[in-house]
């Protein structure tokens, strides 16, 4: 250590003592410095420390001698040295003590008086602007006096004595020092500071400090801090300066702050200010000028505030004052009235003051009259504030806010004040608003009431029917009707106004219009929300309207009545039309009949609806309305909410809504001419509406109900309208469902309603059933009835199947009707073994086969099968119908009589297969010739040829090809029975191969044979995945913490699972996961493969994978196992032992390649590429968190690594960063400095990115500075901790070195058990790259050498840390780093001891062999910071190293 640094400025600590700043002065120091010296220094810092205690120099029993007598034993002991070397010791000690007045009391006395007065200017030890150390620096003052009174006078001390109390630091301390000077010139008066330099520095600068506080306090208006700080400036004389004797702080103030007098004389009202403080910033920057007026008089610097000075100056010739930018008007012109407008303006200024939170509008008023331009206080203004206060009011019903609107905007009061006016004029009825009264009711106000009415009713007019008018509507009404019961206003509203105003009808008739416009706009909203109409929501009443429909005339006709009535209101249109009139009365009555409470809601939305769907015929829909007004509608016969349902129905489901209304209407009770004239215009509409491509009611009530249900629907239509006058006696007229041909039909096929249900439930097509009830044809109904009476006649046959089969085929365009009469007639008689026959035909024809063998369940994969709706359910006792009619979305059970199980399954068959059949039986000698008829008349019946003679051989080969078909379908079923085999065994390996075995099927596999002959502890961490796929287990309990943050295995992570794919026919696969990755068990594998031909790895394998599987433990194990993998041929053991084997030696060999470093003794925690090139790019190819983990899961160690090459860097020599890739010592330190925090890059995404956003080459250098030492460091942390150190002290621990210092430092033990010992080196952070590169070197005599080599060359290490920790200089480091300004030693293990320095100084070693030294530690101690204590460290030390030999951490 060649040098002392000295540092003279001094800051406050907790304990009011000094400790160093950075300012640093540079002292060269003879000689060399010793050992020893640490040791004399520490016990003078700690004698010092124990002899004051917590006594300082202006207290009486400070022990002066005692603490000198400490400084003259260190001094003698250090022998005889010059008076420039004694200077420099005890500047190094007051330096070094945390208490400085204490160090000055101690070494004053043996200190040159020049050196001593250098360390106690005040510019060095005073901070700015704080005085931070003031108190502190007062008395070393007063310790130098008494040690050197050459340094310090007797004045000076005196007035250090009397400051003290004075002396503080923060925002009073300027001022509380300024007191204190006063106070003092006032007890010694002088004639000038020359005496005093110190203290004069100090004075100028509180003046200045205190004059900007006052400065501030004043341009914030910030009046209850300025009374604090200035309380004290009432003992200052205000006469003039020339007449005070000798020095005092007056002359001094003059000099520097013209406006103090101003400040003295200031007397404000202290309830006042302090009400000021309730005001927010935001509110007090509002009306600041206003608030300037209890200020301090900066005009003449004689009245007690600013407001008295205007007062005081102000001519009674102006009609106007200003002060800043706020006009004050003088309506006489005479000072009183100036003082009346003022204490009015302070006491709003009060009132607003305490009005508190809730209160902004009032606030809001006070500043608009006052502040807001122009800024002109006017008398006017002051009435309209004091007379809002004296009406009564709350928080919520501020009426400010309104009155504030219309006064600054009462020359242009229009439409938009319409709600502010109708407050105003609620407000204007109260008994208090007197005042206000004389304030707003003058013409200004009658006009522009008058104007807002006009523009509001034109408003009103161009947005009837266009835009949301609802809310204007009624506030217009409400405007309309507050003016009309003001006893103060409309009086004075001028006579055409008054008639319009009393033409608008009461609020309640009003709001009852309104809601009937919203149920329309409600009910067309319902009606179109799906059409093309544009839907839009009444930002007023937030309801949702439509808006520009595609045709009016899709409107609600009560749109338009409203509408119309609306307009009518308003003047120049005449009168309303009688027929609106006599429309609105009517769904009026009903509203006012149902407003409850509660209201019927279901009422009145039926009237709305009926109003709609009624049209143009009043006599329908005043019945209905009068009906529902009078409640003639009783709850026992038909229901509201029923016929609401129904009406409402018909909007969108019009045919719905006739079949649900027809049997209301016909079921109960109390059915009115009206309702049934509804109906019919329905069916009217519906039948006159139908196009071709839509349903007609007829065919919709097929579809939708069952025989017997459509036939009751058309007998209670018959029913309902037997009676029921018609427009006109022409039947054309009629609607087509309620025709005369089609009713008598009906009541015909009635007879048969049983065998038509029948019927209905044994056939999956109702289209037969449906010809059959619609036909009004003679000559096809002759022959229908003829059909029914076969079916009915083989009710409960077994011929009754086969013939509801046959009647099937009824089809009304093909007009087959004798064909199916003839086929009943014929199978009326059949036996049962021809009927059987006949239904196998039918069966081939239509696609239904029973063949054994195949699944019947609706997963099969069959290519011949259609569809889901193709499975043929044959006589079920309950069976589904489907519908190809999107209309009809339920499904009805539907009874059977002769239940059977599930037994054929749709194809498609070609006809030929039939034809075939049918040639079968009609050759068939020994069939009988009944038999041969029946088949004969159904394949006519089914178009198919009927072969007596040789069948053509065209039709005998599409028969053969639709069987092979088949035979092809059932190889298909096996090889789906061969994948659930595969699937079983995957799910449950022993119980199907219990299964398997028992029907004796093959079940095993080459390599499930091996997993059963495994040896019992590998079995269990086997796992068969596929036949061909297999997972292998592997525990990482033996990874220690340090291995596992080394490598990057997750913390969580319990064991390594190897995937392999071994497949007969391809090359082995293989890809590795920890069980901590995230959906391990749906993941989508994409293995690597291994061949000769293949490459190793060179990324991560299974790219898949994210989070913990990228890491370099991974890597590097995919590498060994590919290499096991890819000669092709291996045994499970075989691979299981390998793997395992590397696990626990993966830090032996290269991360690459897999040659070992020839350190098998050693604990290598990290696995680091060879001294090959190639192996070392492809490792640096990998990404930055995969080769360090340490940059997301340990920044304090990056960082640790990035100061020592800053500091190497910082010294200029390249030599000290060996293999460093960028060689410019400028360079790096621009990278370091442009990097950001630590943190950003540990929480990237991809940190590389980041990294190259701030420097191409920081990464590389990142990566350099973690890596090139080819070791594993890391913060000290659990087990490796070590505690009772120093606060703020860093630890880190080196797991092991690069693996030839490793193997070169095990190869000096004598045994296995040989002792070390544990001592300490310090030395610069500029050393520890090369260190950690190379371990501790022997550089004495070389350029390198940093400090002297007393007892020869070699390795210096202590006993004691302290002494280590003296020659380690603070260092500086890279711009966002955290250990800037640290010291740093090394914790070693030593073998062997080394030898004693020569000299006997106790506790060092001086080492000849560098090999026997290992570097496990690295601390780093605060520059301020304590001392390391052996006895608190030694023994966890010791303890580590051992476990880290061991392998144990």
């Amino acid at each position: 250590m060649d040098t002392v640094i000295l540092a003279p400025t001094i800051d406050r600590t907790a304990d009011k003592r000094l400790h160093v700043s950075r300012a640093r002065r540079v002292f060269t120091l003879k000689g060399p410095t010793l050992f020893r010296k640490g040791r004399h220094g520490e016990e003078w810092h700690q004698q010092v420390e124990t002899t004051a205690g917590v006594l300082h120099p202006s207290d009486s029993e400070f022990p002066w001698g005692l603490l000198r007598n400490h400084t003259d034993i260190y001094l003698k002991k250090k022998g005889k040295i010059s008076r420039a070397d004694t200077d420099k010791r005890l500047a190094m000690l007051l330096e070094r003590h945390n208490a400085k007045d204490i160090a000055v009391a101690s070494i004053a006395h043996a200190m040159a008086a020049k050196s001593l007065r250098q360390l106690l200017s005040v510019e060095l030890n005073v901070t700015p602007g704080s005085y931070w150390g003031l108190d502190t620096w007062l008395q070393s003052l007063i310790a130098a006096n008494d040690g050197n009174p050459a340094s310090v006078t007797t004045l000076e001390a005196q007035w250090a004595r009397m400051l003290l109390p004075y002396a503080t630091h923060g925002a009073h301390a300027a001022g509380l020092y300024l007191k204190g000077v006063s106070r003092v010139l006032k007890k010694f008066p002088i004639s000038s500071l020359y005496g005093l330099p110190d203290f004069a520095v100090l004075v100028r600068r509180a003046i200045a400090d205190y004059a900007a506080q006052l400065e501030g306090f004043w341009l914030r208006c910030e009046w209850v801090a300025a009374q604090e700080v200035v309380f004290w400036m009432t003992e200052l004389e205000l006469s003039p300066a020339s007449t005070l004797p000798l020095l005092r702080l007056e002359h001094l103030l003059d000099a520097q702050f013209a406006t103090w007098k101003a400040w003295a004389h200031w007397r404000p009202d202290f309830e006042r200010i302090t009400r000021l403080e309730n005001l927010s910033s935001t509110q007090l920057s509002a009306i600041l000028d206003v608030a300037a007026l209890e200020g301090p008089d900066v005009i003449t610097s004689t009245e007690g505030t600013i407001r008295q000075a205007l007062i005081s100056q102000y001519r009674e010739d102006k009609s106007w004052i200003q002060y800043r930018e706020l006009f004050i008007e003088v309506n006489d012109c005479t000072t009183s009235s100036l003082s009346s407008t003022l204490d009015r303006l302070a006491r709003g200024l009060d009132t607003v003051s305490i009005s508190g939170p809730g209160h902004g509008s009032l606030f809001e008023l006070f500043r608009d009259l006052t502040t807001t331009l122009p800024k002109l206080v006017t008398e006017q203004g002051l009435d309209l504030f004091e007379a809002v206060l004296e009406i009564p009011y709350t928080s919520e019903d501020l009426p400010c806010k309104d009155i504030r609107t219309i006064w600054i905007e009462r020359e242009h009061l229009s439409k938009g004040h319409v709600l502010a006016l109708q407050h105003l004029i609620t407000i204007l009825n109260r008994p208090q608003a007197e005042s206000l009264r004389k304030v707003f009711l003058h013409e200004w106000l009658f006009r522009g009431i008058e104007r807002c009415f006009e523009d509001c009713q034109n408003e009103l007019r161009s947005r009837i029917g266009k835009g949301a008018w609802l809310s204007l509507l009624l506030g217009l009404q409400n405007f309309c009707k507050t003016l009309e019961t003001s006893i103060f206003v409309f009086p004075r509203l001028r006579p055409h106004i008054k008639p319009r105003l009393r033409a608008w009808p009461e609020l309640e008739r009003m709001t009852a219009i309104v809601e009937i416009y919203e149920a329309a706009q409600a009910q067309r909203l319902k009606e179109y929300k799906s059409r093309d109409s544009v839907v839009w929501i009444d930002p007023d009443t937030s309801k949702t309207y439509i808006s520009a429909p595609s045709k009016m005339g899709e409107r609600h006709p009560l749109e338009f009545v409203i509408e119309d009535f609306c307009l009518h209101l308003l003047p120049g249109l005449g009168s309303i039309k009688e027929a609106t009139q006599r429309k609105l009365e009517d769904i009026l009555h009903i509203w006012e009949a149902t407003q409850g409470p509660p209201p019927d809601n279901d009422r009145r939305t039926l009237a709305i609806i009926l109003s709609r769907h009624t049209g143009a015929h009043d006599i329908i829909r005043c019945k209905c309305l009068v009906e529902l007004a009078s409640e003639n509608v009783p709850e026992s016969s038909i229901s509201v909410k029923d016929l609401l349902s129904i009406v409402s129905q018909a909007d969108t489901e019009l045919q719905q809504a006739i079949v649900a209304l027809t049997k209301v209407l016909a079921t109960r009770e109390g059915c009115t001419q009206c309702w049934k004239g509804i109906l019919y215009r329905w069916i009217e509409h519906d039948d006159r509406h139908v196009t071709s491509h839509e349903t007609t009611l007829t065919e919709y009530s097929l579809r939708t109900m069952n025989t017997a249900e459509w036939l009751s629907f058309m007998h209670s239509l018959e029913m309902l309208f037997s009676d029921f006058p018609q427009e006109s006696p022409n039947q054309r007229t009629l609607p087509d469902i309620l025709q005369p041909k089609l009713l008598n039909w009906v009541s015909e096929v009635s007879k048969f309603s049983e065998t038509l249900t029948r019927l209905e439930n044994a056939l999956s097509d109702r289209d037969a059933v449906r010809s059959i009830l619609t036909c009004t044809e003679k000559l096809w109904a002759k022959n229908l009835l003829s059909i029914l009476s076969c079916l009915k006649s083989a009710q409960e046959t077994s011929a009754e199947l086969m013939m509801q089969k046959a009647t099937g085929c009824l089809s009304g365009g093909k007009m087959n009707d004798w064909e199916v009469k003839d086929c009943l007639f014929t199978l009326l008689d059949a036996t049962p073994e021809a009927i059987e026959a006949c239904e196998a035909i039918w069966d081939a024809h239509h696609g239904f086969l029973d063949i054994p063998g195949l699944p019947i369940h609706e997963e099969t994969s069959l290519r011949r099968v259609a569809s889901r709706e193709d499975v043929f359910y044959d006589n079920l006792s309950e069976r589904e119908t489907t519908t190809s009619h999107p209309e009809l979305s339920e499904r009805k059970p539907i009874q059977s009589p002769s239940p059977k199980p599930i037994t054929k399954r749709r194809y498609g068959v070609p006809p030929e297969v039939a034809e075939v059949m049918i040639a079968g039986y009609i050759q068939d000698g020994n069939v009988a010739p009944e038999m041969k008829v029946n088949m004969d008349s159904v394949a006519r019946l089914l178009n198919l040829e009927v072969y007596h003679d040789a069948i053509p051989e065209d039709v005998l080969a599409l028969a053969t090809a639709f069987w092979a078909g088949i035979e092809e379908e059932i190889l298909e079923e096996v090889d789906r029975l061969e994948a659930l085999k595969k699937a079983l065994k995957m799910k449950d390996p022993q119980g199907t191969a219990l299964l398997l075995e028992e029907y004796g099927i093959p079940q095993t596999s080459p390599l499930e044979e091996e997993i059963m002959g495994l040896p019992t502890d590998i079995i269990d961490v086997v796992e068969l995945i596929d036949e061909d796929e297999i997972e292998i287990s592997f525990s990482l309990n033996t990874l220690t913490e340090l291995h596992r943050n080394a490598m990057g295995v997750p913390p969580a992570a319990k064991t390594l699972i190897v995937r392999l794919l071994l497949a007969e026919d391809m090359r082995p696969r293989f890809c590795t996961h920890f069980d901590t990755d995230l959906g391990l068990e749906t993941l989508v594998h994409f293995p690597w493969i291994c061949s000769k031909m293949s490459s190793p790895p060179k990324a991560l394998v299974c790219a898949s994978v994210s989070g913990p599987s990228q890491s370099a433990f991974v890597w590097q194990l995919n590498r060994v196992i590919f290499r096991h993998l890819q000669n092709g041929t291996f045994r499970i053991v075989e691979l299981h032992k390998h793997i395992k084997h590397r696990i626990g030696e993966m830090g032996q060999v290269c991360i690459s390649c897999g040659v070992s470093h020839n350190a098998k003794s050693a604990h290598l925690r990290r696995s680091t590429p060879c001294n090959l090139f190639a192996c070392a790019q492809l490792w640096y190819n990998l990404p930055l968190e995969v080769r360090i983990p340490e940059v997301r899961t340990d920044t304090p160690t990056v960082d640790l690594l990035l100061t020592s090459v800053y500091a190497a860097a910082a010294t200029s020599n390249i030599s000290l960063l060996p293999t460093c890739p960028i060689r410019s010592p400028l360079t790096i330190k621009q990278i370091l400095n442009s990097l950001p925090k630590l943190s950003i890059i540990r929480d990237a995404l991809h940190p590389s990115l980041v990294l190259a956003s701030y420097h191409k080459d920081a990464e590389k250098l990142i990566s350099w500075a973690c890596l090139h030492f080819r070791g594993y460091i890391t913060s000290a942390t659990g087990a490796a901790k070590i505690h009772n150190l120093p606060p703020g002290t860093h630890q880190f621990l080196l797991a092991n070195a690069g693996p030839a210092l490793e193997s070169s430092f095990l190869s000096r033990f004598p045994s296995k058990v040989a002792d070390t010992m544990v001592l300490f080196h310090g030395t610069a952070m500029d050393r520890l790259p090369a260190i950690l590169a190379q371990g501790l070197r022997i550089y004495s005599g070389t350029a390198l050498q940093r400090t002297g080599a007393a007892y020869g060359s070699g390795i210096y290490l202590a006993e004691d840390p302290g002494t280590s920790l003296s020659y380690s200089p603070g260092c500086l480091s890279w711009v966002n780093s955290s250990f800037s300004n640290m010291r740093i030693v090394l914790g070693c293990e030593l073998v062997g001891g080394g030898k004693k320095a020569v000299g006997g100084l106790p506790g060092v070693h001086l080492v000849a062999d560098p090999a026997s030294v290992m570097v496990r530690y690295v601390f780093l101690v605060r520059r301020e910071g304590g001392t390391m204590v052996r006895g608190h460290v030694g023994t966890a030390m010791g303890s580590v190293m051992g476990s880290l030999r061991g392998g144990v951490l």
